[in-house]
């Protein structure tokens, strides 16, 4: 994988791993490991009564997957105007000139130093793009998917996010082959300065009953 800077960096999947403990130490790595994996995928519990029409799959053989629609997302902004929130560019044409100087400036023995910095952010960046006002007002299925993305950060333990970041949610969003609202939803809120989005959120909050407005006759 090629960074900004044209720097190679080199990925390690591995569809099978050991989870077994030959060392101390990695015990130490895997136990760590799998606690942070199961805390980032935030289980929760719901209540099955709520479900009582729900087909149970007989068999293995069983497709379920032909008879289930995907809820309706409600939607309070246009898609056009989430991307010019979010600046989510469209994809540009390299110029191969550049890419080659930066492929060589990188092989070179003069550039020799290790860099994770054009992938990993610090949580205080901004996107390019203008922001959320802080007046809008979420549907609750956009409240909570910001909801979890913001959740979901305070539960990274030791893993680091690299999708969606400031510095990269509007650059990839242009590679995507599919340009769905989501996505671009967090280019927006990723572009939006800390003190209007807890001013939004505050806002949906108190409309949607999870929170409580200020009365100055109280």
């Amino acid at each position: 994988m090629f960074d900004a800077n044209m720097k190679p960096w080199v990925l390690e999947v591995n569809c099978l791993p050991s989870l077994s403990s030959s060392s101390v130490f990695d015990k130490q790595v895997k136990t760590q490991l799998i606690a942070d994996t199961f805390t980032l995928i935030g289980f929760r519990g719901y209540d099955k009564t709520a479900f009582p029409n729900q087909k149970k799959c007989d068999g293995p053989d069983a497709d379920l997957l032909g008879e289930r629609e995907d809820p309706k997302f409600n939607k309070s902004l246009q898609m056009c105007t989430l991307e010019d929130m979010g600046g989510c560019a469209p994809q540009q044409p390299a110029d191969p000139e550049e890419i080659r100087d930066k492929i060589q400036r990188n092989f070179s023995k003069t550039n020799q130093k290790e860099s994770g910095s054009s992938i990993l952010d610090n949580g205080a960046a901004r996107g390019p793009g203008t922001g959320l006002s802080g007046d809008e007002l979420f549907s609750k299925d956009e409240l909570n998917i910001i909801l979890d993305l913001e959740d979901e950060a305070n539960r990274l333990g030791a893993f680091d996010r690299i999708f969606p970041l400031a510095n990269t949610a509007s650059k990839y969003y242009g590679f995507m082959e599919v340009k769905r609202y989501q996505n671009a939803l967090y280019c927006a809120w990723l572009s939006t300065p800390l003190d209007k989005r807890r001013k939004l959120i505050t806002n949906c909050q108190v409309q949607y009953g999870h929170g409580k407005s200020k009365n100055k006759n109280s």
